[in-house]
């Protein structure tokens, strides 16, 4: 699991929007479509944990765009 699965596994909205916060451009940006290891990305974690979703959506540009 990514850094990113396991704060919102774990709930943890502080480093939630820390890892939200990277630059898009910085090679330690978040893929929020990497899968886990049961393929899960992380979306669909929060969405399963009922997890607090506008932190997402305020912070992540282009979230809930329709993927081709």
């Amino acid at each position: 699991r990514s850094p990113l699965h396991l704060a919102i596994a774990s709930d943890n909205t502080s480093v939630l929007d820390q890892l939200l916060s990277l630059p898009a451009s910085s090679s330690s940006a978040v893929d929020l479509e990497l899968r886990d290891g049961d393929g899960a990305c992380p979306l669909w974690l929060a969405l399963k944990a009922s997890f607090d979703l506008g932190t997402v959506k305020e912070r992540t540009p282009g979230f809930g765009r329709q993927v081709e």
